[in-house]
């Protein structure tokens, strides 16, 4: 489910972004990045993971019936409020991408698995009783390790966006149609 989300909401907007910001990359020694472009991935991904998640949300138990696990209502629910941190962070590593540097996303990958583990490693030593339970604190652990990427991933792109070696276009000419149209 998280994967067939992230896939409506993040993944071809991320690609598009990415390759439109690539695009614009000359050979100057500066980079090259867009806020329109920016700006309409963000609102386009937002959008939509807070539609997905607020779909999964409500329909948590249906959804759970459907496959067949109501078990899993409460972890469908504690799910949903990742897609729109997801979303955030798959703007940014597209345009880390764009500019030809994956070791920001790379890094905020690692975070992101460290986080999870240290999350439910020392939750599920402190407070688990049940399987029930402990399925419950590893999706929080996945909320946990999207939050502390995404914050990675934020740091980073203010870093980026203030360097000397950027340029920033806020013009027009910088259209998003090209790039919803990829997308």
């Amino acid at each position: 489910l998280f994967r067939s989300a992230f896939t409506l909401y993040a993944s071809g907007l991320q690609t598009s972004l990415s390759q439109s910001i690539s695009g614009m990359q000359k050979d100057s020694k500066k980079r090259v990045i867009s806020m329109r472009l920016i700006h309409i991935a963000l609102l386009c991904s937002f959008v939509l993971a807070l539609l997905l998640s607020s779909v999964v949300l409500v329909f948590a138990e249906q959804i759970a019936k459907f496959m067949g696990a109501t078990q899993l209502i409460v972890p469908l629910r504690i799910l949903s409020a990742v897609f729109p941190v997801c979303s955030l962070s798959a703007m940014m590593n597209g345009v880390f991408f764009g500019i030809k540097n994956a070791k920001a996303p790379a890094m905020a990958q690692l975070i992101e698995q460290v986080a999870r583990i240290i999350f439910v490693f020392v939750v599920v030593t402190l407070f688990a009783s049940t399987r029930q339970v402990i399925c419950q604190w590893a999706v929080w652990g996945l909320v946990a390790g999207e939050f502390a990427g995404c914050t990675y991933n934020l740091y980073q792109f203010r870093k980026l966006r203030f360097s000397k070696n950027v340029v920033i276009k806020n013009t027009r000419e910088s259209s998003g149609r090209k790039m919803l149209g990829m997308a």
